[in-house]
């Protein structure tokens, strides 16, 4: 439209429910003809709201400072005509849909403007059918680029989930070296090689990477589950680029089958060599009679002013809730216990002000029926339509907690009794002793733990010890008892008894001995004189 000057002026925007409204920019040097068009495209395109100017320079100046969905032109303009207005608008806006409507027509233009890239090429007709085509073509140009604006938004999205996830997402052919046709970033994190040489061949997943003695295991597991058609979870050693072993924890499933009948896989690796260190030590402190609970597969999240926008399946379900009922309004603080909320919320706060640096932290989670439990969190920062936003892992850390207590309850028994106790490993070094012991010894914990028993035994004393332990086992027992001198590290000697069990692990295969060790003298000293008494 124009003033009465002639002047184009905006026409405010046509209010639309439903499908998103698009906004065209219709440039033509004929006022009289671009006003026209306006008129008829906004008639018969009910999504269509049309600005208007008439000249190629005018039309740059707007687009530097407005948004439009599709640029419509006239060819034959003075100045700038269409072709050179388009080349002008793909240095800045390369995507942006460009239709050339122009009633100089022929085959000569369209080939050049083809060239060129034009989105869209139509030929100025008499009559008002021509603006229905038109409308046509430019819904049609603006839907195939939204598509394509959506599709790479959501590659984008999946591309930074994946590259925060604490591990390697994967796409395999199942075959015995595992040849892969895609690997997430984080496989220089767990195996230390980038992930163009796994998908390249270069170094063979299954034969470089998983080690010898765990390859055969792993296909015989993730065979056994693609033929019954569920999930694989294992756990194996790996052997990284700089030839350091790890263990990892690996998830996935068959996905589709290839046109030779051979079965996808998609999944998920995680290096989890800290967690088995942790393990071990429980299970050496708590004389290696207990196994350590596997950690549940990460649990993915992403919020945005501290509301809830997606969450994964899992963690969902970590919950109690639906991914629908935790994205309906649902935030933050209405699944993590009040008394962590400040902490949350300062969290939050360092994220949202630029924060990029590793977060890690602790919770206490609120499930839907009120039950409470501890989890750890893994954020980072992504865009999300448009807008930062916090994505992170979590992980159920609650049996870890709770062993962790009952390792402190169990040390704090060991240390508050009276007598000493220690444990001895196969080779009869001590590997735990408690404060009495060395009491009792006069020799520093550090002394005593790697040393052999002998430290603290005459010659004799040591082949007893040895014999009595050589007895029991032979004779299928579990506990004995022994009497022998301690020799202090004053050059004491003191009387004692000792009671000891025999340990084993969880394959009953003989791993040493803890034991009880009394100082007679002392109870002695506690007992009444029977003589004084008559």
């Amino acid at each position: 439209m124009s003033d009465a000057a002639g002047d184009p002026v905006d026409r405010e925007p046509v209010a639309v429910t439903g499908e998103r409204q698009i906004r065209v920019l219709h440039v033509d040097d004929e006022s009289t003809l671009v006003e026209t068009s306006a008129v008829w495209l906004e008639k018969v395109g009910d999504r269509l709201s049309v600005v208007t100017e008439t000249s190629a320079q005018d039309a740059l100046d707007r687009l530097a400072e407005d948004d439009v969905d599709c640029i419509v032109s006239d060819y034959d303009m003075p100045r700038m005509n269409g072709l050179e207005f388009l080349e002008a608008v793909r240095e800045t806006h390369p995507d942006l849909p460009f239709i050339l409507f122009t009633g100089k027509g022929s085959e000569e233009i369209a080939s050049e403007a083809i060239s060129a890239g034009v989105t869209d090429y139509l030929q100025k007709e008499v009559g008002t059918d021509q603006y229905t085509l038109l409308a046509n073509r430019i819904e049609r140009a603006v839907g195939e680029q939204r598509t394509v604006d959506a599709l790479e938004e959501s590659e984008r999205v999946l591309s930074t989930l994946m590259s925060n996830l604490p591990g390697i997402v994967y796409r395999a052919r199942n075959e015995r070296h595992w040849p892969m046709s895609f690997v997430s970033d984080g496989s220089i994190d767990v195996t230390g090689y980038e992930p163009d040489q796994l998908t390249s061949g270069d170094v063979s997943y299954g034969e470089d990477v998983v080690h010898p003695e765990d390859q055969e295991a792993v296909w015989e597991a993730v065979q056994a589950a693609v033929d019954d058609g569920v999930p694989y979870k294992l756990e194996y050693r790996v052997e990284t680029k700089q030839g350091e072993t790890r263990w990892v924890w690996e998830q996935g499933r068959a996905v589709e089958t290839t046109a030779d009948g051979t079965a996808v896989l998609e999944g998920v690796i995680t290096d989890i060599t800290e967690q088995k260190e942790r393990e071990g030590q429980l299970r050496q402190t708590k004389q290696r009679y207990r196994r350590v609970v596997e950690q549940n597969l990460f649990a993915i999240y992403i919020i945005q002013d501290g509301v809830i926008q997606y969450v994964n399946p899992k963690a969902a379900s970590v919950f109690g809730y639906t991914p629908e009922e935790m994205t309906d309004g649902m935030t933050a603080f209405d699944i993590v216990a009040e008394e962590d909320h400040d902490l949350l919320r300062e969290n939050i706060d360092r994220r949202e002000q630029g924060d990029v640096g590793e977060l890690q932290y602790e919770l206490t989670g609120v499930r839907k029926d009120g039950t409470e439990f501890v989890f750890e969190v893994h954020s980072g920062i992504i865009e999300y339509e448009g807008e930062p936003a916090l994505l992170g892992a979590l992980i159920d850390v609650t049996d870890r907690k709770e062993r962790e207590r009952e390792l402190e309850q169990y040390e704090t028994m060991v240390e508050t009794v009276g007598d000493g106790v220690y444990v001895l490993d196969n080779d009869f070094r001590f590997v735990t002793v408690n404060e009495a012991m060395t009491d009792l010894s006069g020799y520093g914990r550090e002394q005593l733990v790697g040393s052999s028993a002998s430290l603290i035994l005459d010659e004799a004393d040591t082949e007893n010890a040895l014999a009595a332990r050589d007895e029991l086992r032979d004779a299928d027992q579990e506990v004995g008892t022994l009497a022998l001198d301690v020799q202090t590290a004053d050059g004491e000697s003191i009387p004692c008894e000792v009671r000891f069990r025999l340990l084993a692990d969880d394959d009953g295969a003989y791993q040493g001995t803890a034991g009880v060790i009394r100082d007679l003298t002392r109870q002695s000293a506690s007992e009444p004189d029977l003589a004084d008494q008559h």
